[in-house]
Formats: C-alpha cells, sequence, structure tokens
C-alpha cells in the first residue's frame, strides 16, 4: 500500500524536499511574519519582557481570526500549533519580546 502525503496549500510538492521557513523578531507591537495562505508552525520563545502574544491569521493589525493569545513565562518555552491560515500570519506583542515563529508555505 502505497502512503500518499497530502500537502495542505494544494498542488502536489516532493515532501523530501519541504522546509521551514523562519523568522526571528524582537517587538513590540504587531510583526506579519507570512503573507497569504501557509501552515503555522511553532513559536519559541526567545527573551525579553514577556508581553501578551496574540497571533492571527491575517496580515496587519486588525481583523482576522485569532489563533492563540497567551502570555509566555520564560525564555526557551516553544509552543506547537501546526494551523492552517488562509490570510497570512501576524503576531502582536504587547511589550518587547523576543521570538521565532516557524511557517511552511
Amino acid at each position: 500500500e502505497e502512503i500518499v502525503m497530502v500537502w495542505p496549500l494544494g498542488g502536489s510538492k516532493d515532501p523530501g524536499n519541504f522546509y521551514w521557513d523562519y523568522k526571528y523578531n524582537y517587538v513590540s507591537g504587531t510583526c506579519t511574519a507570512m503573507t497569504g495562505p501557509g501552515v503555522f508552525g511553532r513559536i519559541f520563545i526567545n527573551g525579553g519582557t514577556y508581553g501578551l502574544l496574540t497571533i492571527t491569521d491575517q496580515t496587519g493589525a486588525t481583523g482576522g481570526g485569532v489563533i492563540a493569545q497567551f502570555t509566555p513565562s520564560v525564555t526557551g518555552q516553544s509552543f506547537e500549533f501546526g494551523v492552517r491560515c488562509y490570510q497570512g500570519l501576524s503576531i502582536f506583542a504587547s511589550a518587547a519580546t523576543s521570538y521565532t515563529v516557524t511557517y511552511l508555505r
């Protein structure tokens, strides 16, 4: 029996050749990590003042669906999501927080 990997973005893609893109940020305010459809993989907390993070399916500061909202408490925390985004991926930090996000597009 052949196992077929279904690519979440439509079309076909060789499963041996896909990789996660990433974006590092140290910001207070909104960061657009990805524009257009894709998959949000994880967010890793590098440090900072640990403000409230709001992660949304959008490419700007307003609108879109909220994926998650939380306040990290320590450096080194990693949060797995694996969520399909239709519009893009934006993260709003209420205080200066250093983080790295991974995504597929």
